[in-house]
């Protein structure tokens, strides 16, 4: 007779658990075999097994998950300055004109209620009946207004139809008809105004968040340049009690993804080792430490590098992008990737990255700067071709981006090739105006009345009009009819003008050289550290494992991505300094105690030194040049290029001591490299790592980041708190060398080459004098031999 083995019930229920745990592993090393993997560009410490330092083994019990906090329905405010540029006006003049913005509404939020508080000013030379404002929303006006010159203050509230908002970026238009008399009008007489105050003027919503779809194909609608707040998210590492240098380089790398996908717009960065309730949540790991977080129908899918997404548990409205691997090296390649990314992934909720093959030279993912010599079609340039018909109706804007070490100096001219056609009847002072960076450069007259195409009409421009970084080429005929007279009816339909994309950019041999230090170079281009797009001459010193000092330093990273438009992710990265001997341009990210005293040594203001700042005192300026004279004429002409300008004098400071402390203040300071000459060193600290991480988030505001000058800045979170000085010695980018910094010395002076080509001569003189004075007397001394 058989007998039955009865085993206690918690018995039973542990030989479960162990199987089911088995299974899924046994499953995975059975069934799929590991691919070639090509390794990942990526300057990461060594894995070893000593890397992660947790407070729970791996494979341990799921960590807790946040339950949600936050309501779905929100209330959002967008003020209209946050749609045009930072100083600039929204003013309508003439008889007629328009003025349009883009309102972003994101796929994530389902709006219930929108408005638009509208403050603005009319003329008071205004004819009120015949003066009207309009509002149009995607060509739907949505609200009118007189302009009454007995009230010419005005705040109005007025909702938008929901239907006519869709996902994307909608055109808000601000369109006027202003007269100031019934009959023989001057259309552009300077009464005719109404301006509207874009710092008052705001957009209001309640909206509710919708729930995340849990696919990859999804992933650019989850990180949203749209949304109306700034963009906040959480990089977790599941169970790991310190920070290591691998996970803040994935940390890095996952921000600059983040902060790339966003363009211009500002994000908030956060990290722990579990997740955070009320935002995304980026959780990075291997796969054993992300078992709490995955199906064993996921883990026994893992067979390389993996890119998952999943809504929050207890929260479906914000999304946990799961990016792991079986090992570390697969990790990195899951997080590179990640960065990387600028297309729809499949629509599936995971994905196997099973190899990543980067170009030999580094790229940019956008906004990269154009090569010289070179020539360009504006096609190239993103320009499309389009026709400008009417009077004053605007003109054509191509950007350009140039390298972040061209110099001021340059006397060399870019030239403009342009193929346009433009009507018949314009008047005799119809032109065709050219602008760089919205500065004057050359104008074209319109002057045939039968109309005329050019094929390859020629201009210059000067180099010196160009800036490191993004440049805009503005192109704007102004076309006036041919009949014009008081009272006569005025004919405009011949005015129109066609700028075909074949039209073409030739750019000489640049002059390279970048003076430093300067933050606003940095500003506009992050160069030097994005000189290698790919952060390969960058390292990234962190001076605290603290959250608050880790995140400020991925806020730095991500904001240098937004601007260069590259991913660095060969940046090397660590919570320890560099070496002495490393030639790389460094940052430098941490509270002020915690950065040691060999790194600033050099620094023209210490932030370690409390109270003890140098200010300016005096500037002493010298001529550019000499009178320019024959022999400096006849040196320029054998070199080739002119002389560079002479060098600004280094500024006068005197040292002050004060009780002071930096309290809320954070500060930039940009200096020479005491270990590497002609590398830069750029601190970022602040008094506390609170105040770093708050002065880090203020520091992406435009109002901050677009005004930093000089070699130091001065911030907290206060609106026009920026404070930027000038107070150390210049000097020339990667110019390491004697004969380099020597020959730097005879640009700044080009006089010096004339004593210098007199010294020459003489000595060639001398040579060859002493040469026919021996070659005299060996004749002679034969001649004394024959006669013997």
């Amino acid at each position: 007779m058989m007998r039955h083995l009865h085993l206690p019930q918690s018995l039973l229920l542990a030989l479960a658990v162990l199987v089911s745990s088995i299974a899924p592993m046994s499953a995975q090393q059975q069934a799929v075999a590991a691919p070639t993997v090509a390794p990942a560009a990526l300057a990461l410490p060594t894995p070893g097994s000593s890397v992660f330092q947790r407070t729970a083994p791996a494979g341990a019990a799921k960590l807790p998950l946040p339950e949600r906090t936050t309501p779905r329905e929100e209330t959002m405010r967008l003020p209209i300055r946050k749609l045009i540029a930072l100083d600039s006006p929204l003013m309508l003049r003439n008889a007629s004109s328009i003025y349009t913005i883009f309102v972003p509404v994101s796929a994530r939020l389902k709006f219930k209620s929108c408005t638009l508080n509208l403050d603005f000013t009319n003329s008071i030379a205004l004819l009120t009946e015949r003066s009207v404002l309009r509002v149009v929303v995607n060509d739907v006006i949505v609200a009118q207004y007189r302009l009454d010159r007995n009230r010419p203050f005005n705040s109005v509230e007025m909702g938008i139809p929901l239907e006519l908002l869709k996902t994307g970026f909608n055109r808000l238009q601000f369109i006027v008809a202003q007269h100031y008399t019934n009959q023989c009008e001057d259309p552009g007489a300077p009464e005719l105004f109404t301006e509207i105050n874009p710092d008052t003027s705001y957009l209001s919503a309640v909206a509710e968040w919708r729930d995340v779809p849990q696919r990859l194909s999804y992933l650019r609608w989850w990180v949203d340049e749209k949304l109306w707040n700034p963009y906040q998210f959480n990089v977790c590492f599941p169970g790991s009690s310190q920070m290591t240098d691998l996970q803040l380089a994935w940390g890095g790398i996952v921000t600059q993804g983040v902060a790339l996908a966003l363009n211009y717009q500002p994000f908030r960065v956060m990290t722990a080792n579990a997740l955070r309730a009320g935002m995304d949540n980026i959780v990075i790991g291997t796969m054993t430490e992300l078992s709490g977080y995955l199906t064993a129908t996921e883990i026994g899918s893992v067979n390389g590098s993996f890119l998952a997404i999943k809504a929050l548990p207890g929260d479906p409205t914000h999304c946990m992008i799961i990016i792991s691997g079986r090992d570390e090296r697969e990790v990195s390649q899951t997080a590179l990737a990640f960065g990387l990314v600028n297309y729809p992934l499949p629509d599936s909720q995971y994905a196997i990255v099973d190899q990543l093959t980067l170009p030999q030279e580094p790229a940019y993912i956008r906004n990269a700067p154009l090569q010289m010599p070179g020539i360009y079609s504006f096609r190239q340039l993103g320009y499309k071709q389009q026709t400008i018909r009417g009077w004053n109706a605007g003109g054509y804007s191509v950007p350009i981006y140039m390298p972040g070490d061209i110099s001021k100096d340059d006397g060399a001219n870019a030239e403009l090739r342009l193929h346009f056609t433009y009507g018949a009847a314009f008047r005799d002072d119809s032109v065709f105006n050219v602008f760089v960076n919205g500065q004057f450069q050359k104008a074209i007259r319109l002057r045939d009345p039968n109309g005329s195409m050019h094929s390859d009409h020629r201009l210059y421009l000067p180099m010196i009009s160009f800036q490191p970084g993004r440049n805009v080429v503005e192109l704007t005929p102004v076309m006036v009819p041919l009949v014009t007279g008081k009272c006569q009816m005025i004919q405009e339909e011949n005015l129109v003008f066609t700028l075909y994309d074949d039209s073409l950019f030739v750019f000489p041999r640049a002059l390279r050289k970048c003076r430093l230090p300067s933050l606003g170079l940095f500003s506009q281009t992050a160069f030097p550290y994005s000189g290698s797009p790919d952060g390969a001459e960058t390292a990234l010193f962190v001076a605290g494992r603290d959250m608050e000092t880790v995140t400020a330093a991925w806020t730095l990273l991500g904001k240098m991505s937004q601007i260069s438009g590259a991913l660095l992710h060969r940046l090397e990265v660590g919570f320890k300094p560099p070496g002495r001997n490393i030639r790389k341009n460094l940052l430098v990210v941490g509270a002020r105690d915690q950065i040691p005293e060999d790194i600033v040594a050099r620094a023209p203001v210490s932030p370690l030194q409390v109270g003890k700042m140098r200010y300016l005192v005096s500037v002493s300026p010298k001529p550019e040049r000499l009178a320019t004279s024959p022999i400096e004429e006849f040196v320029e002409k054998i070199r080739g290029t002119p002389s560079e300008k002479a060098e600004p004098e280094p500024p006068k400071t005197a040292e002050m001591t004060m009780a002071a402390d930096m309290i809320e203040d954070t500060v930039a300071v940009q200096f020479e490299s005491p270990t590497a000459v002609g590398y830069p060193i750029t601190i970022v600290t602040a008094g506390s790592a609170t105040n770093l991480l708050s002065g880090m988030n203020a520091l992406q505001d435009r109002s901050v980041w677009d005004n930093l000058a000089g070699d130091l800045a001065v911030w907290n979170s206060q609106p026009d708190s920026l404070a930027v000085a000038k107070v150390g010695p210049d000097f020339i980018y990667k110019s390491t060398s004697v004969v380099t910094r020597v020959g730097t010395n005879m640009q700044q002076s080009p006089w010096l080459f004339a004593p210098i080509l007199i010294i020459l001569i003489l000595l060639i003189a001398l040579g060859v004098r002493t040469v026919l004075r021996r070659r005299g007397e060996k004749l002679g001394a034969e001649d004394n031999e024959s006669d013997a």
